[in-house]
């Protein structure tokens, strides 16, 4: 198995025919199995079938049916409330962030998605940190809560094709 990530794609390339045949009778061929944010996943047998399954992210394959059609997961990421200077005078704000991912493999090659990013327009600080700044403008340097700003309720549409 071999796994491609890039910032948001993770494509699976899995042994779909003979991977508990035998020593040498392992054949491998080329399949796309997600497209996804994910940033690993792991070969097991998980269903007591006797074949190795892939798992990716919140994405079970059974195999060997690696089945078209449509698809989706809710994923709820949840930061809670933790200390921002080592002494806890300063906490970091927690937050939690749900999104949906919808997809249906119409063939080997084509696939529409559907993502619900931030699907309750959370206000999301991200990367949070705590230290001294200075902006220009400002008479002297001060302590604050630096951080990313998360993103809003997005919704992404898209056909990719796989070739």
């Amino acid at each position: 198995m071999k796994t491609v990530v890039s910032n948001t794609i993770c494509v699976l390339l899995f042994n779909c025919a003979g991977v508990l045949a035998g020593p040498g009778a392992v054949r491998f061929e080329r399949r796309l199995l997600l497209v996804n944010p994910n940033e690993g996943c792991v070969v097991a047998e998980v269903d007591r079938d006797g074949r190795l399954d892939v798992i990716a992210g919140t994405h079970w394959f059974a195999a060997p049916e690696f089945p078209q059609g449509p698809g989706g997961n809710v994923r709820v990421r949840h930061l809670g409330s933790h200390p921002l200077a080592m002494d806890n005078s300063v906490q970091a704000e927690g937050y939690t962030v749900t999104d949906l991912y919808f997809s249906h493999r119409f063939s080997d090659h084509w696939q529409g998605v559907l993502t619900v990013e931030n699907l309750f327009d959370v206000d999301v600080k991200e990367a949070q940190t705590w230290f001294e700044s200075q902006l220009p403008g400002e008479t002297a340097p001060v302590f604050d809560n630096h951080f990313s700003p998360g993103y809003p309720f997005t919704l992404r549409l898209g056909i990719q094709y796989e070739f």
